[in-house]
């Protein structure tokens, strides 16, 4: 199986068809959440806890041995000091994207500390992508995997009156907290890919198909992304 990345617009509906496209295809499924967990789990053995105490899928147990590698690269070539605790490595994963689209004078902290983010997120994204049979979510994937072999590159795309639907019902908040959550995401997400990619976050040719998942709902969108794999599978 291929190397399958999903990103597109916020609350587009993309989080919800990675899981099942993942399901389809029988594969391993990571998005920021999971890779968070890991963080956590890195965190919790540098405080000496044992694995053998953390009953957790295999998947979570690669991402804490692969973000716990990606992080010490990043510290021995002088990315931001101790590799653990500055900041910490949850509070590293757990951010969509570093907070770039803050109106403060960007400083020398913020920018070693996004470096960091960048670099130790995209290791783990191609550690992730070595193994195949995976489908990540987010976090630029696409563009951190831009030239993987047979990988393909899925985007979503939704109007806004459905994506803020979309956040109310996912997170719970009423229409204008759904509509800054959208608005603020978005532009972290802007200015974090034209930084470190320069290009744009939904430039078509950084993807191999985009799809209106509002127009087709999250159950047909998946199915086509699932055929088109099965039908670059068989040639």
């Amino acid at each position: 199986m291929p190397v399958i990345t999903i990103n597109g617009q916020v609350g587009s509906g993309v989080r919800e068809m990675g899981p099942l496209i993942a399901q389809y295809l029988g594969v391993d499924y990571v998005d920021r959440l999971i890779l968070a967990e890991a963080g956590r789990r890195v965190g919790a053995s540098v405080a000496a806890l044992s694995e053998k105490e953390q009953r957790v899928p295999p998947v979570r147990q690669r991402l804490t041995r692969l973000l716990k590698a990606a992080l010490e690269r990043s510290a021995a070539t002088g990315g931001a000091g101790d590799p653990f605790f500055q900041p910490s490595v949850d509070a590293l994963m757990v951010s969509p994207y570093p907070e770039a689209s803050r109106n403060e004078p960007i400083t020398h902290a913020q920018e070693l500390d996004d470096q960091r983010f960048f670099d130790v997120v995209s290791q783990v994204i191609r550690d992730l992508a070595f193994d195949n049979n995976v489908v990540i979510l987010g976090r630029a994937s696409n563009l951190v995997l831009k030239d993987w072999p047979g990988a393909l590159h899925v985007g979503g795309v939704a109007p806004m009156q459905y994506r803020i639907e979309m956040l109310m019902r996912r997170e719970g908040v009423g229409k204008d907290a759904a509509e800054k959550m959208v608005l603020e995401q978005e532009r972290s997400q802007m200015v974090y890919v034209r930084r470190f990619y320069k290009t744009e976050v939904l430039d078509p040719m950084n993807f191999h198909m985009i799809i209106n998942v509002a127009a087709l709902g999250t159950e047909a969108a998946t199915r086509v992304v699932v055929e088109a794999v099965n039908q670059r599978a068989r040639g």
